[in-house]
């Protein structure tokens, strides 16, 4: 053995301790540092020297510096993210929503309808004058206030602001994919075939994938062989390595949004995420709140008009609505085809469904109601030709496509066809002059009777078909009752996913946060270490002066 051995076990030892010094201040530096890990550093003793006298030890070497991670739970903090992300703007959207539906303030929909009745009420006692008919046509204006303006208005204000949203977290996703697949590329170009993490890297890397399984449900893989980052969503691929698709929001009519990449449209596997927390709300809105408050409004409609107009007016006139009829409305989901004309054919066989006009082929159709979930009929698809179905009649027609050419359609195209889409929009009184509002169930002995409006009283204690055998004020109690249960829900779902990710937040703090007082005592350590290292170099350096000064 050398003197000089001591030299080499002295230099070991500093950079070994440096190396502490460096990776103890790192973690020091990022102790506030949002997803960073906590890293330690790698040391074993070098490889001995063989000697007769047997094996000398050669210092210390530095195998690597690693980051502290329970991979299994960032897994499980980026999945919980996802539901985070979802539950959190559902539970926004609903609380605005019940705030529509409470009727403790004394304007709502309950108290509206209730006074329509009660003005029914007195042109019944009194079915001469038109001063109580005046007043009728009064509440009735104010009880179309109340839907048009006060509800459905404000419901569409509420599902306009959140629709607003989807392009912009789109935009959001694709920025965030690009600076992920750039941030991928980087580790694998840093880690190289070293088999060494590049670990500010990798937190950086995690903590973006956290915030984007906040904005859309995601699921994160890598190839064995290159180290590649996977992204997939909706069953596509988002990310590639440092290839990105980007995700497109397109507005499929005036209040939904369609989420599409490579031409595909994935918005119904998107499960989880801000993303699928504005299209879940957007479908509870229009399928569940808007569609029952409509049709409400429209069996309102649909059984005072059939009353109405068996009854006559001071004027003697009948056959008259006392609303404005109902209307065929339609949402269109096509683009070689579009619907020429949709009415009522016959409003007896109206029963207030929705359905789809389903294309399975650009030759086959089907229509499916919406309510039962079932198909009730298929044709074979003529452009122009009437399909008549629930007392309504559509017309469906290819479209010309400039220069010359003409559209058809094809499988997967759909239309809307309602009776409710319009029914609030279009809830209007049809019967201006007060004379002519039919009170009398006979034209005989003018004013006649109060036959006719003791019918249209008696409508509100009287179980509806369309309505499922509820009364007009048990529906709408229902439809008050969903909405504050599922906003109950949706607050009950985002505290506890909240809380469960506070949890996990914690937990990982537990592995990967950074500790002062462990970094502190790791910080003397390390030092200490340093100092006595250089000591073996001064030691080193005297022995050798003594050895140099023997020749002298």
């Amino acid at each position: 053995m050398s003197v000089f051995t001591l030299f080499d076990i002295g230099k070991s030892g500093l950079n070994a301790s440096r190396g502490g010094l460096d990776v103890t201040s790192h973690n020091i530096a990022n102790i506030n540092t949002k997803n960073y890990s906590r890293q330690d550093i790698i040391i074993s003793s070098a490889n001995p020297s063989r000697t007769a006298q047997g094996y000398f030890g050669r210092g210390v070497q530095v195998d690597n510096v690693v980051r502290h991670v329970d991979k299994f739970l960032e897994s499980q903090i980026q999945q919980q993210m996802q539901s985070v992300g979802s539950s959190t703007v559902l539970d926004e959207g609903m609380s605005q929503l019940e705030e529509i539906f409470n009727e403790q303030k004394g304007f709502g929909l309950a108290d509206r309808l209730t006074d329509f009745y009660k003005a029914w009420q007195e042109v019944a006692n009194n079915p001469q004058a038109l001063s109580q008919r005046t007043v009728l046509l009064q509440n009735t204006g104010r009880l179309i206030t109340a839907v048009s303006k006060q509800t459905e208005t404000r419901i569409k204000e509420v599902l306009a602001a959140k629709n607003k949203e989807i392009p912009t977290v789109v935009v959001q996703i694709n920025k965030m994919t690009a600076e992920i697949a750039a941030l991928s590329k980087q580790i694998v170009s840093s880690e190289g075939l070293s088999q060494k993490e590049a670990n500010d890297l990798r937190d950086k890397l995690d903590g973006s994938l956290k915030d984007l399984n906040e904005i859309v449900g995601v699921e994160t893989l890598y190839d064995k062989n290159t180290g590649r980052l996977i992204v997939n969503c909706g069953q596509k691929t988002l990310i590639n390595g440092d290839i990105v698709n980007k995700l497109e929001a397109k507005l499929t009519n005036e209040d939904e949004y369609a989420i599409v990449i490579d031409d595909t449209d994935i918005t119904t596997k998107i499960k989880n995420g801000r993303l699928a927390g504005l299209l879940q709300f957007s479908d509870v809105i229009n399928n569940k709140v808007l569609r029952d408050l409509r049709r409400l409004m429209a069996s309102i409609t649909k059984e005072t008009n059939f009353v109405h107009e068996n009854g006559f007016g001071l004027d003697g006139s009948t056959g008259n609505d006392f609303f404005k009829p109902l209307e065929v409305g339609v949402k269109d989901y096509s683009s070689g085809t579009n619907v020429t004309s949709a009415v009522i054919t016959d409003m007896k066989a109206i029963n207030l469904h929705e359905y789809d006009v389903r294309f399975r082929s650009n030759t086959e159709y089907e229509i499916y109601d919406r309510d039962t979930e079932e198909v009730i009929d298929k044709g074979i698809y003529q452009s122009g030709a009437p399909i008549e179905f629930g007392g309504m009649k559509v017309v469906i027609e290819n479209m010309p496509i400039p220069p010359n050419g003409i559209g058809e359609p094809k499988a997967g195209d759909k239309f809307l066809v309602s009776p409710l889409l319009h029914a609030v929009r279009d809830f209007q009184i049809a019967v201006t002059d007060p004379a002519k509002i039919a009170a009398s169930s006979s034209k005989e002995g003018l004013p006649g009777n109060n036959e006719n409006a003791l019918h249209i009283i008696d409508m509100q204690n009287q179980g509806v078909d369309d309505l499922k055998e509820a009364t007009f004020n048990d529906y709408y109690n229902s439809l008050i009752v969903k909405v504050g249960r599922l906003s109950g829900e949706r607050r009950e779902s985002a505290k506890f996913e909240e809380n469960l990710l506070h949890e996990m937040t914690l937990k990982r703090e537990s592995v990967s946060g950074v500790s002062l007082d462990e970094e502190a005592a790791n910080l003397i350590r390390f030092q200490k270490a340093f100092e006595a290292s250089a000591r073996v170099l001064n030691t080193a350096d005297k022995l050798l002066d003594t050895i140099l000064s023997l020749g002298k």
